[in-house]
């Protein structure tokens, strides 16, 4: 378990409190290491357990829901798939009676292509938001304070929402960390695009294997002037295997493959690894 959500996703203690001043970018390598695992989830609940895993690195944070595909957002909550944490779970009857007091619909779609909020951008007058009936049936009846949204789009469609909620002592959302969900978002499109498109083509006839699919999508993803022993060490980093492994694999030094790696970051204009493989998967339609 991370640095900010207890067993019981109960309050924060306070040398949590003291790890949130210092919470660490995305160019830390714990991080870059959990994004290496979220970007190789090969269905979704490997990608939620790797989101989980980075929330609890990134920021407090008490519970965590994510509606994938919705059916129609604009008039229900009814989604292909819904992931929460358990203390999130609720019926799909408890979410629409409370939907008509939600105020999160309506300042989503009038917002189409907005990635992140928080709850505190739709109502700036705290006590207003405080005396709100939203407010008192929907989050403080559930010990909810504070609230941050990611949004994933084809084109005006919303498609999939992840909401991250907190207990009042746990702050409402920093501007760093609202810039921190912003770099974390193109991660999260990337792989949910990825397993929507293998999902589909994997019930189709004659499908072929998830993993097939990866890397019939990673080797078109990749530059041209990329030589034929970096397109090999770029398909062992896509698996997950360190410089070290890939020496062993290869036949090679370590330094070796780190000096064929920084040619690759270089043809591919990335700086790490999370970014070549963001960069691997390309931007797929949900259609």
């Amino acid at each position: 378990m991370g640095a900010y959500r207890s067993i019981a996703a109960g309050t924060l203690r306070a040398p949590e409190w003291s790890a949130r001043i210092a919470a660490p970018s995305l160019d830390d390598p714990r991080i870059e290491s959990l994004l290496l695992r979220l970007h190789a989830s090969i269905d979704f609940h490997e990608f939620w357990r790797a989101l989980l895993s980075i929330l609890d690195e990134l920021m407090p944070h008490d519970a965590c829901v994510a509606h994938l595909d919705y059916i129609d957002f604009a008039k229900t909550w009814d989604a292909s798939r819904v992931l929460t944490t358990p203390n999130a779970r609720r019926s799909r009857d408890w979410l629409e009676r409370r939907r008509e007091v939600n105020v999160m619909p309506a300042f989503t779609l009038s917002r189409p292509g907005l990635k992140v909020y928080r709850l505190s951008q739709i109502m700036t007058d705290l006590q207003q938001l405080r005396d709100s009936e939203f407010f008192r049936r929907y989050m403080a009846a559930e010990d909810w304070y504070y609230s941050a949204s990611l949004l994933f789009w084809d084109a005006d469609r919303l498609v999939s929402e992840i909401e991250i909620r907190r207990k009042a002592q746990q702050g409402d959302f920093s501007a760093r960390e609202i810039a921190l969900l912003q770099r974390l978002h193109p991660h999260l499109e990337t792989t949910l695009q990825r397993l929507s498109v293998m999902e589909r083509r994997a019930g189709a006839p004659g499908a072929v294997q998830p993993d097939e699919v990866v890397k019939h999508d990673a080797i078109h993803a990749l530059p041209g002037e990329l030589t034929v022993a970096e397109r090999e060490l770029v398909q062992f980093v896509r698996i997950g295997f360190s410089n070290k492994e890939i020496a062993a694999r290869l036949d090679k030094s370590v330094r070796t493959v780190k000096t064929q790696l920084t040619s690759v970051y270089k043809k591919c204009g990335v700086r790490s690894r999370s970014r070549l493989l963001a960069m691997m998967m390309p931007r797929l339609s949900y259609d």
